[in-house]
């Protein structure tokens, strides 16, 4: 008996033939957010662990939950602005979002 094997890649390429144009822009926005959300998780993580500050002290800092924090730090949610704002101010930290090749940032939070 022959055994079939095949790679990751091949069995990957191979699903995405087969979707319809619309499945496949359903698959593609959600890798975005997946990535996005990953993206920011690690940046949660790496702002709280750097000023020192555990998930709960954080979160009271915000008034918000511990639950809530561990949420974005596994990428489980993506944060809005306000909680961004809210996380910046609570950590002492400025944030700002640029856009490649777009003139100036958008900048909030604080330095305490």
């Amino acid at each position: 008996m022959k055994v079939m094997t095949a790679t990751y890649d091949e069995v990957f390429t191979k699903r995405v033939d087969a979707m319809t144009l619309e499945q496949r822009a359903e698959y593609d926005a959600a890798y975005a957010t997946a990535e996005l959300a990953s993206s920011l998780a690690e940046l949660v993580y790496n702002l709280r662990t750097t000023a020192g500050v555990t998930q709960v002290e954080l979160a009271r800092r915000m008034k918000t939950t511990q639950n809530s924090i561990s949420r974005l730090e596994s990428g489980g949610s993506l944060p809005t602005l306000r909680l961004l704002d809210r996380m910046g101010k609570a950590l002492g930290v400025r944030m700002s979002i640029t856009v490649d090749g777009a003139p100036g940032a958008v900048c909030f939070g604080s330095a305490a």
